[in-house]
């Protein structure tokens, strides 16, 4: 991957390691962090978000079959199983 503040990579750019050509790539993810060319981490921001939509929906469906829950409980799993997922990688960003 070769970071870049924007234009075209020259074509002619080639990375040799132990005799094999490296790929140049437009995007990479590492420790499920996506690092992009432009140094952006709104792809990263989207796929956390969409990881997080995913667990709502999951944890609503789970939640209407237990109808005597209390708030704060509802309140509590939302914040183990959903926070983690919004907050992975905040550190870097």
């Amino acid at each position: 991957m070769i970071f870049r503040k924007g234009g075209r990579v020259n074509r002619n750019i080639r990375f040799i390691y132990k005799g094999h050509v490296l790929e140049i790539v437009s995007k990479f993810t590492y420790l499920g962090i996506v690092f992009t060319t432009g140094g952006s981490f709104n792809t990263f921001f989207e796929m956390l978000a969409g990881q997080a939509l995913k667990a709502i929906f999951k944890l609503k469906s789970n939640l209407l079959k237990f109808l005597g829950i209390t708030v704060q409980h509802k309140f509590d799993l939302f914040d183990k199983l959903i926070l983690p997922i919004l907050n992975y990688g905040s550190e870097v960003c």
